[in-house]
C-alpha cells in the first residue's frame, strides 16, 4: 500500500478510575478526531456526555467490557453507575 494512511495523526492513551461523581476525561480539543473509551470493568456500566453534571439518566451508556467512539471536539464527562470502574481512553489527534 502506497503512502502513510495515518499522516501526522497522533494517539494519546490513558486510563481513568471513575466514581459516582461526574468528572472530565477529555477537555475541549479542536484537533481531536475522536476519543475511544473502553470500559475495562467486568460488571459496571459507565455513562458519558458533554455536560458537567452527566448522570446515569442523562448520559449515554457504555456497558461493562464494551467500547464507544466519541466523535467530538467538546469536553467529555463521565460517571459510573456504582463503584470505581476503570476506563481506557485513546484520543486520536490530527488533521481531518
Amino acid at each position: 500500500m502506497a503512502g502513510d494512511i495515518y499522516g501526522t495523526k497522533t494517539f494519546i492513551t490513558s486510563q481513568n478510575a471513575l466514581s459516582t461523581s461526574s468528572e472530565s476525561v477529555g477537555g475541549v480539543n479542536p484537533s481531536r478526531i475522536r476519543m475511544r473509551v473502553k470500559n475495562l470493568d467486568a460488571a459496571i456500566t459507565v455513562y458519558y456526555g458533554h455536560v458537567t453534571g452527566v448522570t446515569s439518566s442523562t448520559g449515554s451508556p457504555i456497558l461493562a467490557g464494551q467500547s464507544e467512539d466519541i466523535d467530538s471536539i467538546a469536553e467529555i464527562f463521565m460517571i459510573s453507575a456504582s463503584g470505581t470502574p476503570t476506563v481506557a481512553l485513546t484520543e486520536f489527534i490530527g488533521p481531518r
